[in-house]
């Protein structure tokens, strides 16, 4: 228990830095944020055949609104560490709550820096935390389903070597 204990303080602490990086980054003005931006393009827009390509036209669109979704998702999986072994209704409630409200406090600076706050980029920051809590969810009953299903697959083989 004392393992546990020692493990959640790491990860509330790796979830406070994650959010220091976040809201850093919304506290630059709408210059900066824009070239910001404009470099992580650059140095993805070669990997999905340049600005040119599809993919390539709908990062150089999106590319905040990925970056939203993806840094609220690393988020959501550092919350479902913190959580691991307590995954409780109550518990998962408290959590997307808690990822709705950074979102919410991540668009409240923004207010600050002359870049506008938007209610939907509150919604795609709270997309990705409940979308990385999903995905660890899942992973995690096909890990159990598969463990399983070998438990399984290893007594009846075990019965059948007894019955012969």
């Amino acid at each position: 228990m004392e393992r546990r204990a020692d493990s959640g303080w790491i990860w509330l602490l790796i979830m406070a830095a994650t959010l220091g990086c976040i809201w850093q980054q919304s506290t630059l003005p709408p210059a900066s944020s824009a070239e910001v931006s404009g470099g992580v393009f650059a140095l993805l827009s070669p990997l999905f055949g340049g600005s040119a390509g599809v993919i390539g036209s709908f990062l150089s669109r999106y590319i905040r609104k990925i970056a939203h979704f993806t840094e609220y998702a690393i988020l959501g999986l550092e919350g479902e560490a913190f959580l691991a072994g307590r995954r409780s209704a109550a518990a998962t409630a408290a959590s997307v709550a808690f990822g709705a409200l950074a979102g919410a406090a991540d668009e409240t600076i923004q207010i600050f820096t002359g870049r506008g706050p938007s209610v939907f980029d509150v919604l795609i920051d709270l997309s990705g935390y409940v979308a990385a809590i999903f995905a660890v969810r899942v992973l995690v009953l096909l890990i159990a389903w598969r463990s399983r299903k070998r438990k399984d697959s290893a007594a009846r083989a075990a019965d059948e070597g007894n019955n012969v």
